[in-house]
């Protein structure tokens, strides 16, 4: 009866220890190569058996910093979506010790109960590398930071389960080349070679074909986190704005058509650039490519206009052209006739005999007439 009942209390003595929830230092982490040669997995392996919830991770990995540009790191894929949903997940990056640090956080409530083995690693997270020169190949470091570092004291390796600090500060890291300083407070890393921090390229064209501007781009490269391309539209070439948007097909070819808008055929030349976009809310800009448009009108400036306005327009055959100016009850108040010639024809007037106000100044070349509103201060 005795040994029967010494059995029972060993078996629950093991299920209790076995599978619930237990304080301790029983995590330590990994990394190797990842599915595409621009990515990592990051791994976790417990010294015990025990059941528990997820409650907080934090996994912070380097690169050198004389990378240039800095690559961006991003979730590729989440073994453990299940447990820590990959919104959870937030980022923070640095630069000190002689590397970009990333870090990878997830505070987690509710998740459901894991259980883990003895001895038995766990794919946490799968991240790339991309936005660096293309083809570069550096070394990676899943690492803890000494106290977090200076910078923000959160790059660390840090594994809560139940809201118990399951990280084991003596052995952080496994595998080959693991160095561990044997606190939070030193600094801990294992390292991976021959990742390559990919640059996602964008070749970008832009023709005007009758007036439609027609832009095309290929992407090199693509990194999966690409969400949607915006395209940007500028009159000077410095100041863009947005004027659509396409979404990531699989051929990663692209185009896009922009109809030009009567007010901008009167430039000389509109420019155009590619915003990729990923999920983060990080983005790369595409080069800029310009566009010479086609139109008797390129130009009417300054406006507002004081002493004088100009007048720059482009023909394609020479021609008689005749410039009215128009007042805002439509009296003509000035006219001009000029011999154009074929190409670019420039003309100065000056403002000085009207009075301040809002004109119209006509262009009637041959059989087309244009008309451009002006303002005299």
């Amino acid at each position: 009866m005795k040994s029967t009942l010494a059995l029972i209390l060993l078996l629950v003595s093991f299920c209790f220890k076995g599978y619930t929830q237990l304080a301790g230092e029983l995590f330590s982490g990994s990394i190797r190569n990842g599915s595409a040669s621009n990515s990592v997995i990051i791994s976790i392996k417990p010294s015990e058996s025990f059941s528990g919830q997820f409650t907080n991770v934090q996994f912070t990995l380097q690169i050198p910093d004389n990378i240039s540009p800095q690559p961006v790191a991003d979730i590729l894929s989440n073994p453990l979506s299940s447990f820590i949903s990959t919104s959870n997940y937030t980022t923070l990056t640095t630069t000190e010790t002689g590397f970009y640090n990333y870090l990878f956080n997830a505070t987690i409530s509710g998740a459901p109960f894991t259980n883990f083995t003895s001895g038995v690693a766990i794919d946490a997270l799968e991240i790339e590398f991309t936005g660096g020169p293309l083809g570069t190949t550096a070394y990676s470091r899943l690492a803890n930071l000494a106290n977090g570092g200076s910078t923000n004291g959160q790059m660390s390796f840090y594994v809560e389960v139940s809201g118990n600090d399951n990280t084991n500060y003596t052995n952080m890291f496994y595998g080959n080349g693991a160095s561990n300083g044997g606190s939070s407070s030193t600094y801990s890393y294992v390292p991976i070679q021959n990742t390559i921090v990919t640059l996602s390229n964008i070749n970008f064209n832009a023709k005007n074909i009758n007036n439609n501007a027609m832009l095309n781009w290929t992407i090199e490269n693509p990194s999966v986190n690409i969400r949607y391309f915006e395209v940007e539209r500028s009159i000077d070439g410095i100041h863009f704005l947005s004027i659509g948007t396409n979404n990531v097909n699989n051929s990663n070819a692209y185009q896009y058509t922009d109809p030009l808008p009567n007010q901008l055929k009167y430039y000389d030349r509109i420019f155009y650039r590619i915003k990729e976009v990923h999920a983060n809310g990080q983005f790369k800009i595409s080069e800029t490519k310009s566009l010479h448009i086609t139109s008797n009108v390129i130009r009417l400036f300054p406006n507002p206009a004081h002493d004088f306005i100009e007048l720059d327009f482009e023909l394609t055959t020479p021609d008689l052209s005749t410039i009215k100016i128009i007042d805002a009850s439509g009296k003509c108040i000035k006219v001009f006739s000029l011999k154009s010639k074929d190409g670019f024809n420039q003309l100065k007037i000056s403002l000085q005999d009207i009075t301040p106000g809002a004109y119209y100044l006509m262009l009637i070349t041959g059989e087309e007439t244009k008309e451009m509103k002006f303002v005299k201060f």
